[in-house]
C-alpha cells in the first residue's frame, strides 16, 4: 500500500514556553493502527500557507500509552511553518499527516533489566522525551538517564513533565540539566540597584560537552545491567560533539544512535553541486505500481524531477535528515548531497534518499517501496 496522507484533528494546544507550542492530535478508532509508533519517531504534516503548499517533519514527543500523539513546534526565525503553528492553531484545526516514521527509535521490551542513556539539548528533547515517557510506563527494570542542555530557565522544554517523572520514577530516571547561561536576577528594595544580579539556579552549569558526558556516565552507570543505547539529539555541533566523546569512551558505535533536525553544514556527505559533472540522464521511477520516465539534464534531484511533473512522491523534510523519501537503487549510479537519514546498512542494500540524489550514469533505475 503507498504512503498517503490521513486527515487528523488537533485534539489539545499547549503553550510548552513562549516560544513552543506542543500539538496533540486524537486519532480515530479505525486509523490507530496505521498510527501506531516506535518512540523516537517523526510525523509529517502537510498544510497551506498563504497559498504554499508546504510539509514539515516534527517528532513525536509522547508516550506510546498516551491518548493524543503529540509532537511539539518551536518558534524559529522568519520560519513560515513554525510561527504560522505558534500563532494560528486552534484545537478543531484539521491537517493532513502521513504515518510515523523514522529510523531514529527503540524497540520496547518488556522483560529484562537494561537502561538507557539519552544526550539532549533545547529542542532536542523532544523525540527523547517519547523515548523515556515509553520506557518508564511499558519496562518496569528499565533505568533511563537524561543529560539534558540549556541555554536558561525559561529554555528548557517539558521541565514540569520531567521534574514529575523523577518524582514517581525516583529510582528508575536519572536526570541531569545543564545551564549555559543561568539567568541573572536583579534584587529588590529599597538601593536594590546598587547591588549587583544574582543566579538564583542552583543546578549544574555548562554544556553537554566531554567532561559532562564522561561524569554523567560515570555517575550513573548501573553495574551489571546491560546498556543497551545511547540516543543524542539537538544542536548538530552538539550532536557531533556527544558522539565522538562516547566513541572516545570506547562505548561501542552500534550503541549510538544520533537524529539530526537539519543536515550538519560541515558534514563530509555534502557535495558541492559544481563539482558534479552534468549528465544527460534517463531516470525510470517505479511508484505505487506506475513506471514513471524522467529525464534530468541538471542538477535537479529526483523528488524534484517528479513535482516538476505534478507528480508527488514520498517526501518529507527535503534536507536529508529524514527517511521519508527513501527508494531502492535497481540499475545506474546516484550521488547524494547528504545522506544521514539512512542507516550504513540501507546504504550497503542499495537504499538512496531520493530528495537528495543526482543521477552520475545515463540510466537510472529506483523503486519506492
Amino acid at each position: 500500500m503507498p504512503i498517503q496522507f490521513h486527515n487528523l484533528k488537533v485534539a489539545t494546544v499547549r503553550q510548552v514556553t513562549a516560544t513552543a507550542v506542543q500539538i496533540g492530535f486524537k486519532i480515530p478508532e479505525n486509523k490507530k493502527e496505521i498510527f501506531q509508533f516506535e518512540p523516537g519517531q517523526y510525523l509529517t504534516i502537510s498544510l497551506t500557507i498563504n497559498g504554499e503548499k508546504v510539509r514539515r517533519a516534527y517528532s513525536i514527543c509522547s508516550a506510546t500509552h498516551e491518548p493524543t500523539i503529540n509532537i511539539l513546534v518551536k518558534r524559529i526565525d522568519q520560519g513560515l511553518v513554525s510561527n504560522y503553528l505558534n500563532d494560528e492553531i486552534k484545537v478543531g484545526n484539521t491537517f493532513d499527516v502521513l504515518p510515523p516514521n523514522g529510523h531514529f527509535k527503540l524497540t520496547l521490551k518488556e522483560q529484562g533489566q537494561r537502561q538507557y542513556f539519552f544526550f539532549g539539548a533545547g529542542s532536542g528533547i523532544t523525540p527523547l522525551m517519547s523515548m523515556i515517557g515509553s520506557i518508564l510506563e511499558s519496562e518496569p527494570q528499565t533505568v533511563c538517564h537524561l543529560l539534558y542542555g540549556n541555554r536558561d530557565e525559561d529554555n528548557i522544554l517539558f521541565q514540569r513533565k520531567l521534574d514529575r517523572l523523577q518524582l514517581v520514577y525516583k529510582n528508575r530516571f536519572k536526570l541531569n540539566y545543564l545551564l549555559s547561561r543561568p539567568k541573572k536576577i536583579q534584587p529588590k528594595g529599597m538601593f536594590s540597584f546598587l547591588q549587583s544580579p544574582t543566579v538564583s539556579w542552583t543546578g549544574a552549569t555548562g554544556r553537554v560537552d566531554k567532561k559532562s558526558i564522561a561524569t554523567f556516565i560515570k555517575n550513573n552507570t548501573t553495574q551489571n545491567t546491560p546498556v543497551d543505547g545511547y540516543f543524542i539529539c539537538g544542536p548538530n555541533p552538539m550532536i557531533e560533539a556527544t558522539y565522538e566523546n562516547l566513541l572516545n569512551l570506547q562505548i561501542e558505535k552500534d550503541l549510538i544512535h544520533r537524529e539530526y533536525f537539519t543536515a550538519p553544514v560541515s558534514s563530509e556527505e555534502i557535495i558541492a553541486s559544481t563539482d558534479r559533472e552534468q549528465i544527460n540522464a534517463t531516470v525510470k521511477v517505479k511508484l505505487d505500481g506506475q513506471e514513471i520516465d524522467l529525464q534530468i539534464t541538471d542538477s535537479t534531484n529526483i523528488v524534484q524531477a517528479l513535482l516538476d511533473k505534478n507528480i508527488e512522491p514520498p517526501y518529507s523534510c527535503l534536507s536529508g535528515t529524514c527517511s521519508t523519501c527513501m527508494a531502492k537503487l535497481v540499475e545506474g549510479e546516484v550521488v547524494m548531497d547528504v545522506s544521514i537519514g539512512l542507516e550504513d546498512d540501507e546504504k550497503e542494500d542499495g537504499y538512496i534518499l531520493t530528495c537528495q540524489a543526482h543521477p552520475l550514469t545515463e540510466k537510472v533505475t529506483i523503486e519506492y517501496p
